[in-house]
């Protein structure tokens, strides 16, 4: 072989290590590396200061009495609501419903462990374990954009402890289908898919949920993500477009497109992974102050000397109430199955709630009949 011809093959060889196109990444990825790699994206959102603007536009209007279906052209537009959210770490705070004067309602606070939901009068707040949503409505609650179910409930940790599954990707996106479940957690009749983006931090642009019925499942969201770069690596929610389905089986709305939702991050008021003062998550109640602490099931007036002489009279006015049924008025008590795996935080003070609510129904109830009885 002549020299040239030795130094083309060299140079050719040489060109196509230089060029080598890298190995394709593996096409499906299972759903526990899939939801690892969309916490690690939503964590990269550390902390934030934005403003938000919602604007709700229903397709449903109650004519003489009757429900009909609108156009999407003639959809009832709603005044914007405008808001105010911050996030640091594991701490949030929320000002929401401002009024035509700039002036917000008192704020919404979650410090990590417990939410503190001020009235708009300002003359009572709420102590929860939980938030449901984090805004004056479901679809102001930002972060249920990218990571929560609502509120403080981690939809990736609900997602966790389903029968996940990893579907064929569509396009680039991955797809992961999480269904509805019998297990006595929250919102087992809810079954969701996310379609991940794996160019912008497996970052969710896509979610569709369907409540389990009778006769099947019936669709009740389609959410779509607008995605941007917010800070060097990190991506988020600039725009969300939530559209809303009938899911109630005897309405003639069935199934129907009723209301479109959209959520918008107001970019130049906004700003991302930034130093948030700690002084937005403390939380200050005036003395005078009406509490009502749902983890004691407590209502105490704020500077009182002996907040806990309530718990004990709460006690004794149920007594007091199931000592005035007769055994055939009153309820047996609710089977509780405790089982032995962990649960996260918000479960178990959601259990109790609703055997609380149920309780009172009982004892309301009662009440109505022994009424009926003595008229």
């Amino acid at each position: 072989m002549s020299t040239s011809m030795c130094s083309l093959v060299l140079a050719l060889a040489f060109v196509s290590q230089g060029q080598r196109v890298p190995p394709p990444a593996s096409d499906r990825l299972s759903a526990r590396e899939l939801l690892d790699r969309w916490a690690a994206g939503a964590d990269l959102i550390e902390s934030y200061s934005l403003s938000l603007e919602l604007t709700s536009n229903p397709l449903v209007d109650n004519k003489d009495g009757k429900w009909r279906l609108l156009p999407e052209r003639e959809a009832i537009k709603f005044p914007a609501r405008y808001s105010r959210i911050y996030r640091k770490g594991g701490k949030r705070r929320g000002e929401f419903q401002r009024d035509e004067h700039g002036h917000y309602s008192p704020p919404m606070i979650w410090n990590g462990n417990t939410g503190y939901l001020f009235q708009p009068d300002g003359t009572s707040v709420h102590f929860t374990p939980f938030i449901m949503w984090f805004g004056s409505e479901q679809y102001e609650d930002y972060e249920a954009t990218y990571r929560m179910f609502g509120g403080s409930i981690d939809r990736i940790q609900l997602s966790r402890e389903r029968n996940t599954k990893s579907l064929p990707r569509e396009g680039k996106l991955h797809v992961l289908d999480v269904p509805a479940t019998p297990k006595p957690t929250s919102y087992n009749n809810l079954h969701w898919r996310v379609w991940l983006d794996p160019d912008r931090n497996f970052m969710p642009v896509r979610r569709m949920e369907w409540f389990q019925k009778t006769v099947g499942e019936a669709l009740s969201l389609d959410v779509r993500n607008d995605l941007r770069e917010v800070a060097a690596g990190v991506w988020a929610p600039i725009r969300t477009v939530t559209r809303v389905y009938h899911s109630g089986e005897t309405s003639p709305l069935y199934g129907k497109h009723i209301g479109t939702n959209e959520l918008r991050v107001i970019e130049d008021q906004s700003r991302f992974n930034v130093d948030v003062p700690d002084s937005l998550f403390e939380v200050k109640i005036p003395d005078g102050m009406t509490v009502t602490d749902a983890a004691r099931n407590a209502v105490y007036t704020q500077g009182s000397a002996d907040p806990d002489k309530y718990l004990a009279q709460l006690a004794k006015d149920e007594n007091r109430k199931l000592d005035s049924l007769s055994p055939a008025d009153r309820s047996p008590p609710a089977m509780v199955f405790i089982p032995p795996d962990e649960k996260p935080r918000w479960f178990w003070p959601l259990l109790i709630g609703i055997a609380v609510a149920s309780a009172a129904g009982a004892i309301y109830a009662a009440r109505r009949r022994w009424a009926v009885k003595g008229a």
